[in-house]
């Protein structure tokens, strides 16, 4: 629901007075290209030529603008947004580049002044970054080209004037930061935009000061924002220096403490692991990402700000979220994935968290955020912490205590959260430990009495529990004998075995993977599920690579 005061603003932005205001003094010139940190796909090209490329998981009809389809507020938002735009300037050549102009010529005839969803401060931002990192495929030198060169260059003009009024409005977090890159861009960019780029700069170092934490964590929690947030930064470094510009200190610390960071998320295939609503990204994105941030050094083992530990021997990596969950703005895409854990055995993802699905509907992404979604213990049916049917994570946070050790070539976690002590009394402690050499990976799952609680566990109502492990979606699982045991195959070759003692119920059951683009893949998860007794729960799992003892 919008309040007087936006209503007032979206009247004054939409009237032909602040249309004109905002077409004074177009820049004459682009003074500098943007260097586009993402490079396109040149074979996605041919799908949005032919009108088959999906937006947030939805297919505009062939034969319109996509612009004009029937679709959700995100699918529109993203097709306004213009990142897809960077798969038609791979695809080069006098074709694309006609099908290019034509599309962003017919953008600013049928949404050229404002409007709230195309002109929305994160849509915008990205518009702009988009359109100046494709300059020198949209902009020609001929006579020809200087009808679509002026309208191209008054509509960045506009465009980046109304961010100069709007940028601050951005939703907070990562959109709030983008929005102030692309205001200071602009100012780089476009001749004329000294004052953008001085209020953009200021804007950037007061965002990193809120955002990006000591231990180089983006607030957001979420790997995928990481690699965005480093992206974008470095970008603006990249530009500033091209431009002959200084460098503000705290943007040059910042990317400096983000990069490794970054490496901690990556997993053995070089992608991200997957929490809190991102995705998988791709190796090529990641590499180019720090081979621009230009920070050396190794991946973080531990990032206690942030909340999460990387173990790491031989050819097994591991990720664990250890801390809890994002709250307020920073949190709307948080899940409540407390003490679950990612794994990769060299090249091959083995344990994973269900993801995020593109264009979810409201209860996909309630499930996927909540517990049972993850790799770590679920109780009864509540979830670790409170997750809001609106986004975000309500009053109720489970808080984390984390200890870290390392002995004789051995890593081990021990942590526990009290996210059930309201409920149930309880707390969860989780053991993880990554023998010599990483073939030999053990766990222990715990639910004791939370300090000051009894644990519930009246016989009237007994309290389920569910340990989970989601499989990636290409590794092969079976039960061996009489179910007590289970052997899993990786795509690349060798085989894993899983075994647990404690009591509970071995099971292998359906499960599903979005974790590459938001993409549906069918995968399986092994559970180990009971009911929990007066003495709490202790069980005790191990992953041994087959030949290990």
């Amino acid at each position: 629901m919008t309040s007087p005061l936006e209503r007032l603003r979206a009247a004054w932005y939409g009237s032909r007075l602040y249309e004109a205001a905002l077409a004074a003094r177009p820049p004459a010139s682009f003074l500098q290209a943007i260097d586009d940190a993402h490079p396109g796909d040149a074979r996605l090209a041919d799908a949005i030529f032919q009108g088959r490329f999906a937006f947030e998981g939805e297919m505009p009809a062939p034969g319109r603008m996509p612009w004009d389809a029937p679709l959700s507020e995100a699918a529109l938002a993203e097709i306004h947004a213009f990142g897809w735009f960077r798969h038609v300037a791979a695809a080069e050549g006098p074709t694309a580049r006609r099908f290019g102009r034509e599309l962003v010529a017919a953008w600013i005839r049928d949404h050229g002044r404002y409007a709230p969803l195309a002109w929305r401060p994160d849509v915008l931002a990205r518009r702009i970054l988009a359109w100046l990192a494709q300059a020198r495929f949209l902009a020609g030198e001929e006579a020809t080209d200087a009808d679509f060169n002026a309208r191209l260059l008054a509509s960045l003009g506009a465009q980046s004037r109304h961010l100069a009024r709007v940028a601050s409005r951005a939703a907070d977090g990562l959109a709030r930061l983008r929005a102030a890159v692309a205001l200071a861009i602009s100012g780089v960019a476009l001749e004329g935009g000294e004052a953008r780029l001085r209020k953009g700069l200021q804007s950037v170092e007061r965002e990193i000061q809120r955002q990006i934490l000591a231990d180089g964590g983006h607030v957001e929690r979420s790997p995928a924002a990481q690699l965005a947030a480093l992206r974008d930064l470095t970008l603006l470094r990249r530009s500033l220096i091209e431009a002959g510009r200084d460098v503000p200190i705290p943007l040059a610390h910042g990317i400096d403490r983000m990069a490794p960071m970054l490496r901690l998320f990556r997993l053995g295939d070089g992608a991200l692991a997957v929490f809190n609503g991102g995705h998988e990204e791709s190796r090529e994105l990641v590499d180019l990402a720090l081979a621009r941030a230009d920070a050396r050094g190794k991946p973080l083992d531990e990032a206690p700000l942030a909340g999460f530990q990387r173990l790491a021997l031989g050819r097994t990596q591991i990720v664990m979220d250890a801390g809890p969950p994002a709250v307020g703005a920073f949190g709307r895409a948080a899940h409540a994935g407390t003490l679950a854990f990612e794994m990769s055995v060299g090249h091959d993802r083995l344990i994973v968290n269900c993801g995020m699905m593109a264009g979810a509907s409201e209860a996909w992404r309630r499930a996927l955020r909540a517990t049972p979604a993850h790799a770590t213990l679920a109780l009864g049916e509540i979830d670790s912490s409170d997750v809001l049917a609106t986004g975000g994570i309500g009053p109720r946070r489970a808080k984390v205590h984390v200890i870290r050790r390392s002995a004789e070539g051995a890593i081990w976690i021990d942590a526990s959260h009290d996210g059930w002590a309201e409920a149930f009394g309880a707390r969860h402690v989780r053991r993880l430990y990554l023998g010599p050499e990483g073939a030999d990976f053990r766990g222990e799952d715990r639910i004791e009495a939370a300090p000051g609680r009894s644990l519930a566990t009246a016989a009237a109502t007994p309290i389920d529990y569910a340990v989970r492990f989601h499989l990636h979606p290409d590794v092969r699982a079976s039960l061996l004998g009489d179910g007590e045991q289970a052997l899993l195959r990786l795509p690349a070759g060798g085989g894993w075995s899983f075994h647990a003692t404690g009591g509970a119920r071995l099971t292998l059951e359906e499960s599903v993977y979005f974790g590459k683009s938001g993409e549906r893949r069918r995968a399986e998860q092994l559970v180990l599920a009971g009911k929990l007794g007066a003495d709490g729960l202790a069980l005790q799992w191990r992953l041994a690579a087959l030949g290990e003892g």
